[in-house]
């Protein structure tokens, strides 16, 4: 019910708009508010009508320059040019203003604003129309916020419940879309994946699925437990490093994992060493850098890392 305002088609300044059919009140104010241009429209010819008829019209004053606007918290005034005036004129001016029941309000770049009695009954019916709308916007925002906080608890259980719901049918779907198989999880400190691959790389090319072998069943915890990868430049070094974190990664929180099969023991975090940022406001050389990374892997890291 309720929308960001301030695109074109709204009221200028952008505010918390109430949208339509949620107080029968603010829908009364938004129509008259629409019809406000045929309403100014026809005073102003209703108004020329008049001064003409009394011969009151101003001579100065043109057909194409006598409007009825309507000026927030000011009201509805009649606006037209005003006349250049010698100072021992003024008098005269003003006594026609008063004859045609015009009394000026301000004046600006040579128009005058002036308030006659009709515009004086159109603030009586309508008010400052606009100022009543956006208060009682904000007075259904305001509504809302305390039922909002009077719910705040309820909704925060909910929040969680369908963030958690909207993971798992991510999940899903991409299980299903993707042919992920499902893993074993085991509590032995093992990694086994075959025909592994990297779930982003492998929707835009073809790639070649690889094995990872870290302490296998049946063999002592302490062998296996490194595994040196070397290559050239732009080989897949890397790929590799970030498929086996990925997999590892994804089996721990109840996903499908992409590979023909999986084996993934316990682990309690992944380290990784993949990119250096370097900048001039770092008090240290990217060799050093590399080092403190490695460093805290070192103190960090147990034998289920």
């Amino acid at each position: 019910y309720f929308e960001a305002s301030g695109r074109k088609d709204e009221r200028a300044a952008k505010h918390i708009c109430v949208k339509e059919n949620v107080h029968p009140q603010l829908d009364d104010l938004r129509q008259s508010c629409a019809g406000m241009q045929n309403v100014l429209t026809s005073t102003a010819q209703e108004e020329r009508a008049r001064l003409e008829r009394h011969s009151l019209m101003p001579q100065y004053a043109l057909d194409d320059q006598l409007y009825v606007v309507f000026i927030t918290q000011l009201g509805f005034m009649l606006k037209m040019p005003m006349p250049e005036v010698r100072p021992e004129e003024a008098e005269y001016v003003e006594r026609d203003f008063e004859a045609a029941g015009l009394a000026l309000q301000f004046h600006e770049e040579g128009e005058g604003f002036f308030k006659t009695a009709k515009c004086a009954s159109l603030d009586d019916k309508y008010g400052d129309i606009l100022s009543r709308m956006r208060d009682l916007e904000s007075h259904l925002v305001r509504h809302l916020e305390l039922q909002v906080l009077a719910s705040l608890s309820e909704l925060l259980d909910a929040q969680s419940v369908l963030a958690e719901l909207d993971c798992i049918l991510a999940l899903a779907t991409a299980a299903i879309e993707h042919k992920l198989v499902r893993p074993r999880v085991v509590d032995g400190a093992q990694l086994d994946l075959k025909g592994a691959w990297h779930p982003l790389l492998h929707a835009a090319q073809q790639l070649v699925p690889n094995d990872c072998r870290l302490c296998a069943p049946g063999e002592p915890e302490a062998a296996d437990r490194m595994l040196l990868l070397t290559g050239p430049n732009a080989s897949g070094k890397t790929v590799y490093l970030r498929m086996v974190g990925i997999t590892c990664f994804l089996a721990h929180i109840g996903s499908f994992v992409p590979a023909e099969s999986a084996t993934v023991g316990l682990t309690d975090a992944i380290f990784t060493r993949m990119v250096s940022r370097e900048s001039t406001l770092a008090n240290a050389s990217a060799f050093m850098a590399d080092l403190t990374q490695m460093s805290n892997m070192m103190r960090h890291s147990t034998r289920r890392s």
